[in-house]
């Protein structure tokens, strides 16, 4: 499998990619090609043709969740999208509630795209359930919440299917993970439902502890002291051979993560490959 990152806070120096506070990922596993989340704008696409990747022929959509820092290019994704030589949709695959509107004292911080639109362009695949991509990559739909210090912590409000706006805890927040020889690999967008709730119900799912690296953000820009500990000491446990934390992990987090952390920049690409 090879990850490709096409947006990041940070960029490679002297590389002239575009950096914004977001994240999108191209994935590669054989012939399964899937966009991960993308970003706030249009600078995944410039990225990615300087890294001379096309996206037009991806298979899968996966959203991270529905906030615009993961969602923002879409409305530029389905332009692009328009010259696909294919007629088959990619799917796009999310949890139900990512695709519904949120706001954050007044604004609109969620999907800014047509509904109707999006169904033109593509096949949808909403689930609370794991779905298997491929024998390798699995999206993990909802996440259960198994350690306090990671209980959900709202972000404004979200349309629900009553017409109500309530309190947004981020149901909607999920990743992927993919099982490799050794191990499980860990992607995540912004890690809303915790960063160890996640890799806790990867290891159930996919019936493996072993972790060989967690690559996105980990909700930890900010974090208080005890969540900070926590983590630390839950990764110590696990002993992941690798971590690539940015967009949402601020540098003292990345520090605390250890000798085993690595930085993960717009226009890096990562080949992992584990016997």
């Amino acid at each position: 499998m090879q990850i490709s990152i096409l947006v990041d806070n940070n960029t490679i120096i002297d590389q002239y990619f575009y950096g914004e506070p977001a994240i999108a990922f191209l994935i590669e596993d054989g012939n399964t090609k899937i966009l991960f989340d993308t970003g706030y704008s249009d600078i995944f696409l410039k990225n990615a043709e300087k890294l001379k990747l096309d996206l037009s022929s991806i298979d899968y959509l996966v959203l991270s969740h529905g906030h615009n820092d993961h969602t923002g290019g879409l409305p530029f994704f389905m332009q692009k999208l328009e010259s696909r030589a294919s007629n088959q949709k990619p799917i796009l695959l999310a949890h139900p509630q990512a695709i519904n509107q949120k706001y954050f004292e007044g604004e609109n911080i969620g999907l800014n795209a047509d509904l109707s639109q999006l169904k033109k362009v593509f096949s949808f695949n909403l689930t609370e359930q794991p779905y298997h991509i491929n024998p390798n990559l699995t999206f993990l739909g909802h996440i259960p919440t198994y350690f306090e210090f990671e209980s959900r912590c709202a972000i404004g409000e979200c349309l629900q299917e009553d017409g109500q706006n309530k309190q947004d805890l981020l149901y909607d927040d999920s990743a992927l993970v993919y099982k490799a020889k050794n191990g499980l690999v860990i992607i995540t967008g912004c890690s809303h439902s915790g960063i160890c709730n996640i890799i806790k119900y990867a290891q159930e799912i996919c019936s493996e502890q072993k972790i060989v690296d967690v690559i996105g953000g980990f909700h930890l820009l900010n974090a208080s002291t005890d969540r900070i500990a926590n983590t630390i000491n839950f990764f110590a446990h696990n002993t992941p051979t690798n971590i690539h934390a940015c967009h949402c992990t601020d540098l003292s987090a990345k520090i605390a993560l250890g000798n085993s952390f690595s930085l993960c920049e717009t226009g890096s690409g990562m080949q992992l490959t584990y016997d």
